[in-house]
């Protein structure tokens, strides 16, 4: 079914199944087309330097794992999985030179530390996934070193150089397919989003001033009240399209803040309608807070009115004269 607020546009009615296909089937052909390039590109890169071929594995890692349905999304995973590529191979080149000799003991200590490390740094919004990424490549670098023997200092920093070029070659090439590729942004989605978010808490404020001054529910978005219509239906729609639109705007603030900080790692490369983002949602918190003001105090001012009326209507019924008559 539609949502709340494409239901005050169009109605109740039912997305189409080729656009819900295109919707599903956009991010799976993107993936795949940035697969498939890079798997060509590597095949290339492979018969022009024969030795990268051991290390394309790197490269084909970040074009699968970092590829995210938008652009900011994709961008802000790439350049964590960069970043701790590079300061993890570093830690493990300092590791490797100050233990040449690989005494086990100091090797189990630094594993020890740097995962730690890696797994606290992850929790952090602003580290996040580059945590998980410095781990993992000193361990690929340092505990990598231990099934070879190698003599000379550019042997030994052959293996370490390459996984880090591999990686950030294939983390700057999803950036780029990103952009490139039938391209999703998520500025566009948070737009989109508080357009409807501002569209839901307009029709919160209509809807419930709508049932205080007419004294009943209104009929839920979408639908029109007929002649025949039954009393009890129309007592029951306004409610239940009221609570729907407030459960719309609950759902999509998380959805509107996820896309938020994906939207602002696109600032350089999206153009945007609003100069500021962040501006724009915190005057839909302080709207949706409105809305659900106006809705309580509605429903609030309706049951005191419910309440006279009813208090009114007994103190006529109580009338030693005319007293049933005056109270129908």
């Amino acid at each position: 079914a539609a949502s709340p607020a494409d239901a005050i546009l169009d109605g109740d009615k039912v997305t189409p199944m080729r656009l819900r296909g295109r919707r599903v089937m956009r991010y799976p052909l993107r993936l795949a087309l940035t697969g498939q390039l890079a798997a060509m590109l590597l095949e290339w890169l492979a018969r022009e330097v024969p030795s990268s071929t051991p290390y394309a594995f790197w490269a084909i890692v970040p074009c699968i794992l970092c590829f995210m349905p938008t652009t900011g999304a994709a961008y802000l995973k790439s350049a964590h999985r960069a970043w701790g590529t590079l300061i993890g191979g570093a830690v493990a080149l300092a590791c490797m030179y100050f233990n040449p000799h690989k005494e086990p003991a100091l090797v189990l200590a630094e594993l020890f530390v740097v995962t730690f490390a890696g797994k606290y740094m992850s929790t952090f919004s602003c580290i996040d996934y580059g945590g998980v990424t410095f781990s993992l490549t000193w361990h690929a670098v340092v505990l990598g070193g231990f099934a070879k023997d190698v003599s000379g200092s550019f042997k030994a920093l052959e293996t370490p150089l390459w996984r880090v070029g591999m990686t950030v070659g294939g983390a700057l090439f999803t950036v780029l397919c990103s952009l490139a590729l039938l391209p999703c942004h998520a500025t566009r989605k948070f737009e989109r989003s508080s357009a409807k978010a501002l569209l839901c808490i307009a029709e919160v404020c209509l809807v419930s001033s709508e049932a205080l001054l007419l004294g009943h529910s209104p009929p839920a978005v979408g639908h029109h009240v007929h002649a025949e219509t039954s009393e009890k239906d129309e007592q029951t729609r306004g409610p239940e399209a009221v609570a729907a639109l407030v459960k719309s705007l609950r759902a999509s603030l998380a959805e509107r803040v996820s896309h938020l900080v994906e939207a602002e790692a696109e600032r350089k490369v999206v153009p945007r309608v609003f100069p500021s983002l962040v501006h724009l949602e915190e005057a839909l918190e302080t709207l949706s807070c409105l809305a659900n003001a106006t809705r309580v105090n509605c429903h609030a001012l309706g049951e005191r009115r419910a309440v006279r009326a009813a208090g009114a209507q007994r103190f006529l019924a109580a009338a030693p004269h005319w007293g049933a008559e005056l109270a129908r």
